[in-house]
């Protein structure tokens, strides 16, 4: 529908388009609706690796992207896109809690769209990349594309004049604080703010108007809603001035944050009350901890018994129980942003840090990883301490036996799976049987006497909170087989 009518001979061309989408519904969306475009052929991948494949191996008349899945910021990858298919446009797909600075993407020369629901108007998006790649309008007039952007928006507009009364907001922004529009328009901003509101909006204006550099600003806000209840609205606006310079009012973009806000506050009491928790771990239990750890020693010198190793060996593990509470305790709330890692670069440190004894590291291939990397390492080190405790030849099988080896060590592999979809770490050990697969997650679960049965809970830990999957099957040597995967093939 609404396609449009060829003009000329390059007119007639077909377009390349390449889609980097990680959701895969709206890859699925947009790729179904493209199917009837004739005259544009898309091509739809979820890796950034493969997008620059695409980019490479032919000409591509435009690139639309999802900014938030890229190791690199935006205006740099538009320019490798650029340079590897010179001549190619760019548009940003953005969601509708994408945290970007938008006024980033502008100044990159690249477009942009936002994401809708299930209903998003994809003709819009087939019209853009006419427009970008042959240089024509869209079929909406200027009057009509702008009145579609701001009344189909999801994100509240709004006027203000120099009064404070409202001479425009569009329909997200009514619903969005439980009236109809009518009943806003004329009507004062503060009379949907929260208590001392007001004044804190204003002063926010006084320091624009005051600084030539900008006149635009952003401010979080408490509005009431028309049944009373509280929502947390982030405003950003523009300041309008006369020509002479006299403040004319505001306008701008409102959006909802009150369940963004909420889950802050409650991820910050529980880091306060995992704080504590962990403060009372490492104090009121290494403490006394210590004082026997060191009145054993004493006791060894002493006298030669039979039963103070096992009494050593129950202080070492009771150290170990206590690390890993604090690394679950902890719950990857110190790690730094996600950054783009090497898989063999973290295995290898990991192996490093790891006492492996005789067992040996191989890195069957490598790729790039986008991860907290204190994360990643703890979840490759638990993994490897795992395969080194159920490889030795003192340890046991999931069914209780006695594991015998040829003395020699477990051999620990690391790669990226076939199809890029993810990573695994295998081992030639002696392999988890079937129906104990389900179970090895779980908090206390361990097969062998000396684990604190909280070294695989750890490692699903991490792997949750990437938003990845883990599983674990037979390896080629009869061992175990984790298998991570980070996203879903194309």
């Amino acid at each position: 529908m609404g396609e449009s009518q060829p003009h000329s001979k390059a007119d007639e061309r077909v377009l390349t388009v390449v889609l980097l989408e990680a959701q895969e519904d709206v890859r699925t969306s947009i790729a179904a609706y493209f199917d009837n475009q004739q005259d544009i052929r898309l091509e739809t991948t979820s890796d950034v690796s493969a997008t620059r494949d695409l980019l490479a191996s032919e000409p591509v008349d435009c690139l639309v992207a999802d900014p938030t899945g890229l190791t690199t910021d935006p205006s740099r990858f538009s320019i490798v896109a650029q340079t590897l298919s010179p001549g190619c446009s760019v548009i940003w797909l953005l969601d509708s809690e994408f945290d970007g600075e938008t006024d980033q993407l502008l100044q990159s020369g690249n477009s942009f769209i936002e994401k809708g629901e299930s209903g998003t108007d994809w003709q819009f998006l087939a019209e853009k990349i006419r427009a970008l790649v042959r240089g024509k309008p869209t079929s909406r007039s200027p009057s009509e594309t702008y009145r579609l952007l701001v009344e189909t928006a999801r994100d509240g507009l709004y006027q203000l004049d120099a009064n404070g009364q409202f001479v425009y907001l569009n329909e997200s922004l009514a619903t969005m604080l439980g009236y109809e529009r009518q009943e806003l328009l004329g009507a004062h901003g503060s009379d949907v703010m929260g208590a001392g509101e007001l004044e804190r909006g204003q002063e926010v204006i006084q320091t624009v108007l005051a600084d030539p550099s900008t006149d635009s600003d952003r401010v979080d806000m408490t509005f009431v809603r028309n049944d009373g209840t509280e929502i947390t609205v982030s405003l950003q606006f523009v300041v309008l001035t006369t020509a002479d310079g006299t403040y004319d009012g505001i306008m701008g973009v409102a959006r909802d944050i009150t369940e963004r806000k909420q889950r802050e506050e409650e991820l910050k009491r529980q880091n306060e009350r995992l704080d504590a928790f962990a403060g009372a771990i490492s104090h009121d239990l290494r403490n006394p901890l210590n004082v026997a750890q060191l009145q054993l020693d004493l006791v060894g010198q002493e006298c030669n018994s039979e039963h103070i190793e096992p009494a050593v060996d129950a202080l070492d593990r009771m150290n170990t129980l206590i690390d890993d509470l604090l690394t679950l305790a902890r719950d990857g709330t110190a790690d730094s942003d996600p950054v783009a890692c090497s898989l063999s670069s973290v295995a290898t440190k990991a192996f490093e840090t790891v006492e492996t004894g005789a067992a040996q590291l191989e890195i069957e291939s490598d790729c790039s990883l986008f991860a907290h990397q204190s994360s990643l390492q703890q979840l490759f080190e638990n993994l490897i301490r795992n395969s080194v405790e159920h490889g030795s030849t003192s340890s046991r099988s999931g069914t209780g036996d006695t594991v015998e080896n040829d003395g020699e060590g477990v051999t620990i592999t690391v790669g990226e799976l076939a199809d890029g979809t993810g990573f695994f770490v295998a081992d030639d050990g002696a392999g988890i049987p079937e129906d104990k697969r389900d179970d090895v997650f779980a908090a206390g679960y361990s097969s062998v006497a000396s684990g604190s049965g909280l070294g695989l809970q750890i490692v699903s830990d991490v792997v949750d909170r990437h938003g990845w999957d883990i599983s674990v099957e037979k390896s080629a040597s009869g061992g175990a087989r984790f298998v991570i995967t980070r996203e879903t093939p194309s």
